[in-house]
């Protein structure tokens, strides 16, 4: 998956907190199942999820949504957003 997420232009970064002019994710792993979420951070700071097939919600922190059936958060990854900076 952090492969995926490379060829699309992420690298892998060590913090979730907001940096101007990125976009980070973050990708949650199952102990069973290996990755089985990601979440996406806003431009505000906040985070997003899909929920299997409700609505997306959004989380003050990617460690918000740890649960069970995603995992917990194993990587944090960002991009170069032009269009963000400040």
């Amino acid at each position: 998956m952090i492969e995926i997420f490379k060829h699309h232009g992420y690298i892998v970064c060590d913090t979730d907190e907001r940096e101007d002019g990125y976009e980070k994710v973050a990708l949650y792993e199952h102990p069973d199942f290996g990755i089985e979420h990601a979440s996406r951070q806003l431009q505000d700071g906040q985070w997003t999820s899909k929920l299997g097939e409700w609505e997306d919600i959004r989380h003050k922190t990617p460690q918000s949504v740890e649960c069970d059936d995603y995992g917990n958060v194993v990587q944090i990854m960002k991009r170069r957003r032009q269009d963000w900076d400040v």
